[in-house]
């Protein structure tokens, strides 16, 4: 496996997450949001919280989505809060299992940087990346590595799981642009003629999967074309 990440620059490990760990943030995230579609109903009289019984992470999100985005904004910053995420992201053998890709001692600390729940809702590319590596997005010159997982459902193609250009961290840092648009994150993407020398998967991941991947591998998510949200870790 280290030799696979070496030569990758990812590692796909299974059954990394417990069933029992997904589902008790599962529960919490699906009564935060049934607490924010109880307390919207109180100034929308046009929203029954029990219409959404059920359906919370789709018809739910998307109707508070439609009423008032900053209720989304409380929502994705609430979410990393909640104790059953952090047993996620704290999980020791996350740890251990980075220690030894950085070929570092078992125990030696690691700093988590930006630990969150994303969601992606489908045709929304506002905040969906072209080919990028996550080393321009932390903190400069240092050492390290990112996770992804799927939180609520499985990642397909369909729903735009994530896909990588694998041994591209080989390369270094290539040549970028700088892009800003309207309403869309500011992003800094790699020279396409670049990435095509890489060989690009779309890696589909089922709940329970871990993703562990290089600072420098080119990576992106792909874009939601189905009708249900996607909710991945970071």
């Amino acid at each position: 496996q280290v030799d696979f990440f070496n030569n990758n620059g990812y590692l796909l490990i299974d059954n990394f997450f417990t069933s029992k760990e997904l589902n008790d943030f599962r529960e919490s995230y699906r009564k935060v949001i049934q607490a924010y579609l109880s307390k919207t109903a109180q100034s929308q009289l046009e929203i029954n919280p029990k219409d959404f019984v059920g359906k919370e992470f789709d018809e739910g999100m998307k109707k508070l989505e439609e009423i008032d985005h900053g209720i989304i904004a409380e929502i994705y910053d609430l979410t990393y809060q909640l104790p059953e995420f952090l047993r996620i992201v704290g999980k020791n053998e996350i740890t251990e299992c980075i220690n030894q890709l950085l070929n570092l001692k078992p125990n030696s600390p690691l700093y988590t940087f930006t630990c969150r729940c994303r969601i992606d809702p489908p045709s929304d590319n506002r905040r969906t990346y072209g080919w990028h590596q996550e080393v321009f997005y932390s903190i400069p010159e240092s050492e390290f590595l990112q996770t992804w997982a799927p939180l609520i459902r499985d990642t397909t193609i369909e729903n735009g799981t994530i896909e990588v250009c694998s041994g591209s961290h080989q390369e270094g840092i290539p040549l970028q642009s700088w892009e800003e648009a309207k309403e869309r994150a500011t992003q800094i993407i790699i020279d396409d003629k670049i990435v095509q020398k890489y060989n690009q998967k779309k890696i589909e991941m089922k709940l329970g999967q871990l993703l562990i991947f290089s600072s420098r591998l080119f990576h992106k998510s792909g874009k939601n074309t189905s009708k249900q949200i996607r909710y991945s870790l970071v």
